[in-house]
């Protein structure tokens, strides 16, 4: 049985995919900040996409060194 969370991130991956959008998922070992900062160095990433605190108006301590540092777009969801 697929949780809720792996089917909706399965339909937003196939409607990213239905509007010319490559979607590529990793898992890495490390630091999060640190490891997704690191993808941001290839050159085929052009944005990313995290999720937020769940506190109004305040970023999570990844989420805001992702923000400042990365060389790519970031989109923060909450």
């Amino acid at each position: 049985m697929i949780d809720g969370r792996a089917q909706h991130r399965r339909q937003v991956i196939t409607l990213l995919h239905n509007c010319g959008i490559q979607v590529r998922r990793q898992v890495r070992i490390g630091y999060p900040a640190d490891e997704i900062l690191a993808s941001t160095r290839e050159p085929e990433t052009d944005l990313i996409v995290i999720g937020a605190s769940s506190q109004p108006l305040k970023l999570g301590r990844i989420a805001e060194k992702i923000v400042r540092e990365a060389s790519c777009s970031v989109l923060v969801a909450r």
